[in-house]
C-alpha cells in the first residue's frame, strides 16, 4: 500500500535513467460524449480514492494537481517513471473546474478508461500516433 522500503523503490526507478524534461509526451484524449456520459454517473468512495492513489504510487507514477491559469481550470496529471512500465515518459492528464474533479477524470481516464495502459488510449490521426 504505497509504503514500500526504499530499497525497492530504486529497483523500478533510477533518476539517472529518468526522461529528460523535454522527452515527457503528453498522451491527448478527447472523452466521447459516451465516456463523459459514464464518468458523470461514476461513483467514487473515499477508500476507492485511497487504493487507487495507493497503486499509482505503488506503479512509480508521479501525480501532480495544480491550477492551469492559461486555461482558467485546474489540471491533474499523471507521469509514469516506472522503468519497466509501457507507459515510461508519457504523461496523462484531466482538466475541471475543481482540483477534486480534475483528480477523478485522471483517476478515470487511468483506472476505468485504459485499465492502467495508456499507449492503446492515443488518440490517432491518418494512422499516426498523436502524441503533444
Amino acid at each position: 500500500m504505497a509504503q514500500r522500503k526504499k530499497k525497492e523503490r530504486e529497483t523500478k526507478y533510477d533518476p539517472k535513467t529518468e526522461v529528460a524534461f523535454g522527452d515527457w509526451k503528453f498522451v491527448r484524449h478527447t472523452m466521447t460524449r459516451d465516456e463523459k456520459a459514464a464518468f458523470r454517473e461514476w461513483e467514487l468512495s473515499a477508500e476507492e480514492l485511497v487504493s487507487m492513489i495507493d497503486r499509482l504510487v505503488d506503479g512509480d507514477y508521479k501525480l501532480s494537481i495544480a491550477l492551469d491559469e492559461y486555461n482558467k481550470c485546474c489540471s491533474a496529471t499523471l507521469a509514469c517513471r516506472g522503468l519497466q512500465n509501457e507507459d515510461h515518459g508519457l504523461i496523462l492528464s484531466g482538466r475541471a473546474s475543481s482540483a477534486f474533479d480534475a483528480l477523478k477524470v485522471v483517476l478515470y481516464k487511468h483506472h476505468i478508461l485504459l485499465s492502467g495502459s495508456w499507449l492503446a488510449f492515443q488518440e490517432r490521426e491518418d494512422g499516426e500516433d498523436i502524441l503533444g
